[in-house]
């Protein structure tokens, strides 16, 4: 149960609730926001995984 602690897997929750939040409740987000929100977010992940994997830390 410690990745519900991860950093990666919080983020990765977040993201896939703004984009719910966005067609639920009405956000006024466009395609494109979404989209270079989305961007940002999978940089991050990828960037981290990529540090993680370097100190061989897979639990942050």
């Amino acid at each position: 149960m410690n990745f519900l602690k991860s950093r990666k897997f919080l983020i990765t929750i977040l993201s896939i609730v703004l984009v719910a939040f966005n067609d639920q409740f009405n956000l006024h987000l466009s395609a494109d926001q979404v989209t270079a929100i989305a961007s940002i977010i999978v940089s991050y992940l990828l960037g981290q995984s990529y540090i993680d994997s370097r100190n061989g830390n897979s639990n942050s």
